[in-house]
């Protein structure tokens, strides 16, 4: 596991296993499997910094997070939040 997108050829992978939409390549690109990325924290984390009441509580400085970069951009992904069919509520897109 690392955190850039390299040449897999050229280092002598002969699979890598990737997240989200593939650039486009030559290589060729299957589908294992749809899967979703939950926010969650520990109980202990709770109780020293209290509970977000909104996705927006997550981006005001309050919470440390753990966040996945975009290797291409190095700047860390928006969290998309879904609850009850609603979606759109983003957090770090700024």
């Amino acid at each position: 596991m690392r955190d850039r997108v390299g040449d897999i050829v050229a280092e002598g992978f002969d699979v890598a296993v990737r997240f989200g939409e593939p650039e486009p390549s030559a290589l060729i690109a299957r589908l294992i499997l749809r899967t979703r990325v939950l926010t969650c924290a520990s109980p202990g984390y709770v109780a020293r910094h209290g509970h977000p009441a909104h996705p927006s509580d997550l981006d005001d400085g309050r919470h440390a997070c753990i966040r996945f970069r975009n290797p291409a951009t190095g700047q860390p992904f928006a969290w998309e939040f879904h609850r009850g069919g609603r979606s759109g509520w983003q957090v770090g897109s700024r």
